[in-house]
């Protein structure tokens, strides 16, 4: 049976993927008044009124990184239950996109937001005790081959 939800925010998540199963992750700041303070999960964030997901990505990752990506691809999406500022439960579309990297690559990066980045596993993710959940779907879709599928692939942009 089919489910339609009404969603109440769209968002976007860059999968920054190295050789050897390895991603790079964010652990964001601790404090009280963003969403998931103090966790780790890909670096991403909010799409700006009127900005297409493919630019938001792209901007994101430049803020966040200072870094321009050779290719971003579209991987997946999901849509998950989060609560909001007076606990109502809200439904999130998170667009994630594939950004293969190198080690040289990720050498260059500068943390423009966060408190800290950190290149794992995603097994290695996936065992700390501060990770956000909808990030860990993310994970477990990519480990399950989701990320190999020739259908999400190929479609990179510039």
């Amino acid at each position: 049976m089919d489910q339609a939800f009404d969603i109440a925010l769209t968002n976007v998540g860059a999968v920054v993927r190295l050789d050897g199963g390895r991603f790079l992750f964010q652990l964001r700041d601790d404090i009280p008044n963003i969403v998931m303070p103090g966790r780790w999960g890909f670096f991403g964030g909010h799409i700006e009124p009127g900005e297409d997901a493919d630019v938001a990505i792209a901007r994101e990752i430049e803020e966040e990184l200072s870094f321009t990506p050779r290719l971003i691809s579209r991987l997946t999406e999901i849509i998950y239950p989060r609560l909001d500022a007076d606990g109502r439960q809200i439904w999130i579309r998170r667009m994630y996109y594939d950004v293969p990297v190198t080690d040289a690559e990720v050498a260059t990066m500068i943390l423009g937001e966060g408190a800290d980045m950190r290149v794992m596993t995603g097994d290695e993710y996936l065992a700390l005790p501060n990770i956000i959940y909808w990030e860990a779907m993310a994970v477990a879709f990519i480990k399950g081959g989701g990320l190999a599928s020739e259908h999400n692939m190929g479609r990179g942009f510039a």
